[in-house]
């Protein structure tokens, strides 16, 4: 399915994993937006990062394919995750976050969630 196909007119259908992986790397490309939410697909190189980040809404990123490591940072209060395809994460209102993918041979594709929308 190409990045630009919709099959459905109330809303966004779509097989997420095989559209991560058909961008090249790196990238971040909007999939979908309504006026509450966004649908972002990324991608990041062996051992790249998205760089720290906080935002003024909520964002939930799954892992399309690959293995990432997800660090979280809200005051004195750090955490970090290891995540493979599959695996999510609820990143809530201003909390810090970085995620990084931990392959030295192999793209990392995520898929996100904002709400609402972030760009």
């Amino acid at each position: 399915m190409a990045l630009s196909e919709n099959p459905s007119s109330l809303g966004f259908v779509g097989d997420l994993q095989a559209l991560a992986t058909s961008l090249p790397v790196p990238s971040y490309q909007t999939l979908y937006r309504t006026g509450k939410g966004q649908l972002v697909v990324s991608n990041l190189k062996p051992l790249g990062q998205l760089g720290w980040e906080a935002h003024k809404f909520d964002q939930h990123t799954t892992v399309q394919q690959g293995q990432a490591l997800v660090v979280l940072k809200k005051g004195q209060k750090h955490e970090q995750f290891v995540l493979r395809s599959g695996d999510m994460v609820w990143i809530p209102t201003g909390v810090q976050h970085n995620i990084t993918n931990m392959e030295t041979g192999q793209n990392l594709y995520l898929t996100t969630l904002y709400s609402p929308p972030h760009n």
